[in-house]
């Protein structure tokens, strides 16, 4: 197959015409090719990706790491009593998930 982002437009049209013969450069595929070709091949669409459920994009920004490692030490402040500690580490950890959510 032919690399045509290196080759220049006129050796592209050339190499198309060549295999191609009812190509026209300067009005396209005639109507009937064109329904027979999306008949074989379909139509000329990508499909869209299903995008998770907003619950599981919003969890996930609780995976990185660093988030893990900061949850971690707010449950450990909870064991040895430093509720404090653990409220505002538990704040800042949401808060980095919930703007890294909102940006994504």
């Amino acid at each position: 197959m032919r690399k045509y982002a290196k080759a220049t437009a006129e050796e592209v049209v050339e190499e198309l015409m060549s295999s191609n013969s009812i190509t026209n450069v300067q009005n396209g595929l005639p109507a009937l090719s064109i329904t027979s070709l999306r008949r074989v091949h379909g139509l000329n669409k990508l499909e869209p990706e299903p995008k998770d459920h907003i619950v599981i994009r919003y969890v996930e920004q609780f995976k990185d790491p660093l988030i893990l490692l900061l949850l971690g030490s707010a449950a450990l402040s909870i064991v040895v009593g430093q509720y404090e500690d653990a409220l505002s580490i538990a704040a800042a950890v949401i808060i980095v998930g919930s703007v890294a959510f909102y940006q994504e």
